[in-house]
């Protein structure tokens, strides 16, 4: 029997191969195994689908041979908890041709091959070579894209650490930028960290435990007015009240300031701030007239400041207003022109002296 099905005429496999052999015919796995490792494969013999599970773990094996069909469980059982175990064996079904459809199936599901009832040893050696050869190409692939994709997160992380660096750059010359405007005209000198300090009072009140809102509010407070970079400086410097088409000029600088940082930032809080903090509740404001709700939360927190800190501050054409006289104006426009919980809120912020104090911000700043 054993030297119908087995004829070691010739010996090609490598050696440093293992094989796990699976077949529950004892004289013919036992045949089997003796040409292999007389061809100087290392070769292990499991008689059942339950013993060559217990056999297998990860790296144990380059290839099992398996008969299809074994009492208890099968084959093709077998070949799916295997691969399990370890999805780069290169497996090869045993089987009668009776059991064809079902073999070329386990090649569906993961085999590399089948063969075939009677077999010679030269034939078990060229089938099981081919497959280990698809399976070193395979393992190859699997080691190259592992390559690949360590050195593409190497490059992403490289890439995303050089583009934060330029946002960085960028964010920290937009703020200079910012303050050297402000440091042209005295009356508007450090305008926007003042901005910056109510808005962040503000929201620290009306968004407690919100620390990326705090970030983002605060950076786009001390950014408000970057667009006034694109007004002529003979209207921002205007000595007395602008005129009607002077103040168009300055009205475009909301969205002059979203257009510059959007290269920069993609924090939609930030951009939407810059554009929309002139916008008023009942949809008098600028640039796009939103109405209540539509207008961004955190616009509506900045545009309070924004008005506090113009109203007590000096202009060219006009004193300091007193803050009892700010903070009426403010809560007369209440729902109207600006977000009544907002003003409620300086309101209380006022009472409690809060506003005397103003907390520092660059460690809010969001560079990048």
């Amino acid at each position: 029997m054993i030297s119908e099905l087995i004829n070691p005429s010739k010996q090609t496999l490598d050696t440093g191969t293992r094989v796990l052999l699976v077949d529950d015919e004892v004289d013919l796995v036992a045949g089997l195994a003796d040409g292999l490792m007389l061809s100087g494969i290392e070769t292990d013999i499991a008689h059942s689908g339950e013993e060559a599970l217990a056999c297998l773990r990860p790296g144990a094996y380059d290839a099992v041979l398996t008969d299809l069909n074994m009492p208890g469980m099968s084959g093709d059982e077998l070949l799916s908890r295997a691969l399990r175990v370890d999805s780069t064996l290169a497996v090869i079904m045993i089987t009668a041709g009776s059991d064809v459809t079902r073999a070329v199936e386990c090649l569906k599901a993961g085999a590399f091959d089948y063969i075939l009832k009677p077999f010679d040893l030269e034939d078990v050696t060229i089938r099981l070579e081919k497959a280990l050869e698809r399976r070193r190409l395979g393992l190859l692939t699997r080691a190259l894209e592992a390559e690949n994709e360590v050195y593409r997160r190497r490059l992403e992380a490289r890439v995303h650490e050089q583009a934060e660096q330029l946002r960085t750059i960028f964010g920290r010359t937009l703020r200079s930028f910012t303050q050297a405007l402000e440091a042209k005209d005295p009356h508007t000198q450090n305008h926007s960290s003042r901005v910056a300090g109510i808005a962040l009072l503000l929201a620290q009140e009306l968004r407690p435990g919100h620390p990326e809102f705090l970030r983002s509010l605060v950076t786009a407070a001390l950014l408000h007015d970057i667009g006034k970079i694109g007004v002529p400086e003979q209207i921002l410097l205007a000595p007395g009240r602008l005129t009607p088409q002077e103040f168009e000029a300055v009205k475009k600088h909301p969205v002059i300031g979203e257009t510059i940082l959007k290269p920069i930032y993609s924090d939609e809080t930030i951009l939407r701030v810059v554009r929309h903090h002139h916008e008023a509740m009942d949809g008098s404001g600028y640039p796009d007239k939103l109405v209540g709700e539509q207008i961004p939360f955190a616009a509506r927190i900045v545009a309070v400041a924004d008005a506090y800190d113009a109203m007590t501050s000096a202009r060219s054409y006009r004193p300091a207003m007193p803050r009892p006289d700010a903070l009426e104006i403010l809560v007369r426009g209440a729902g109207v022109q600006w977000d009544a919980e907002v003003v409620l809120t300086l309101q209380d912020l006022a009472q409690e002296g809060r506003l005397d104090h103003l907390p520092e911000t660059d460690s809010f700043f969001w560079e990048g």
